[in-house]
């Protein structure tokens, strides 16, 4: 709800950092929370219609002192990038990514998520990356959360209007 009358700051703590991917998880104690969930990346072809969800340039689009309401881009997957193991490392796609869209979701067309927008060719509005959501998923695995015992459950993402992941996993 960012910048409406219902905008909601939560406070959140560092679960996991892979700095390679320029990705990270964050907890909040949040519940109820609108959440997307995970989409089939595996499934993922180029041409596959997408979008992406942001705050491009960020407070400049916030006339209002709550701040910028989210935007949304469509675009198209127009390479998947794999590794030498043959796993998919990023997702190219010709949406328009703008600074404020780094952390937003990457998403078909049900709203599931494929994947974190990370990076912009400058100058080229037709050549973005994004890390799949199978390396947020990596990353979770991996977690160490902050409290002492580790959450159990069903975990689902969510974007937040900064892009963040939200984790809900506590039993």
């Amino acid at each position: 709800n960012s910048g409406t009358l219902n905008e909601e700051v939560l406070d959140a703590a560092l679960v996991a950092v892979d700095k390679e991917a320029d990705l990270a998880v964050l907890a909040t104690p949040k519940r109820g929370a609108v959440c997307l969930e995970p989409g089939p990346v595996d499934e993922l072809l180029e041409t596959a219609p997408l979008w992406v969800a942001g705050f491009p340039l960020g407070e400049k689009f916030a006339i209002i002192e709550r701040g910028p309401e989210v935007t949304l881009g469509r675009g198209t997957v127009t390479a998947l990038r794999h590794d030498d193991q043959g796993r998919l490392q990023t997702i190219q796609t010709d949406a328009a990514f703008d600074p404020g869209n780094s952390g937003g979701p990457l998403t078909d067309a049900e709203g599931r998520v494929l994947g974190v927008a990370q990076s912009i060719v400058v100058n080229n509005r037709s050549l973005n990356f994004a890390v799949p959501i199978t390396a947020a998923n990596a990353l979770l695995a991996q977690a160490r959360p902050a409290h002492p015992q580790p959450p159990r459950g069903k975990v689902t993402f969510c974007a937040v209007p900064d892009g963040d992941l939200y984790l809900d996993g506590q039993a």
